[in-house]
């Protein structure tokens, strides 16, 4: 990952990069070359922030698309292979704002109510695999109500782990010992503008 992210900014700044979207992201501060990446940004033919503020990468964006936030968003998702959970919004949106999947979908002409796209893929390609004899009505309102679901064992990889042995770090003789970690509150300072979480 990030090899990746180094070659992306160094295909920018070489100007090899025609467009990029950047989602709920803020490279130009909290990317390690964050300097690095603004410049090539700036060397991009087209570069859209869909993001919830106004951050760093925001203003140096050509388009900025304001983001729902996440309690605000349908959407689902498959953490391993043949387990899938849903997420549903629980307020409607407070801003003028849409999610990510719904500016794609507007911009290919189809309907942009994700929750529609969201079903309709489910009733093809999930709801067939499934054994029960329900409607798939039933099957999605049970699904939203539940807020998971997984296929028959069987259905999908078989998940395996290998253990890594880990070696303990050399100790400290002599000297300061410096121990760095994220603030729970704030985290790299992407919430320092969430007054609550500075007081937390």
């Amino acid at each position: 990952m990030d090899t990746e992210m180094a070659r992306l900014a160094d295909d920018m700044n070489q100007g090899n990069v025609g467009g990029i979207l950047m989602v709920n992201v803020n490279p130009a501060y909290d990317y390690a070359e964050a300097e690095k990446f603004s410049e090539g940004l700036a060397r991009t033919g087209l570069t859209v922030s869909f993001t919830e503020t106004m951050d760093e990468t925001a203003q140096l964006s050509q388009y900025i698309c304001p983001l729902n936030h996440y309690l605000e968003s349908w959407d689902d998702a498959e953490p391993i292979k043949g387990c899938f959970s849903t997420q549903q919004p629980t307020i409607n949106p407070i801003f003028n704002t849409r999610q990510f999947q719904s500016c794609l979908l507007n911009w290919i002409g189809a309907d942009p109510d994700f929750r529609t796209y969201m079903s309709g893929y489910w009733e093809k390609e999930i709801f067939p695999k499934q054994n029960d004899t329900l409607l798939f009505s039933d099957f999605w309102n049970r699904l939203i109500q539940y807020g998971s679901y997984s296929l028959e064992s069987g259905a999908g990889d078989e998940i395996t782990y290998t253990p890594i042995e880990l070696k303990a770090a050399a100790p400290v003789d002599k000297g300061i010992e410096l121990v760095l970690y994220d603030k729970i509150g704030i985290g790299t300072g992407r919430y320092a503008n969430n007054p609550w979480l500075q007081e937390l």
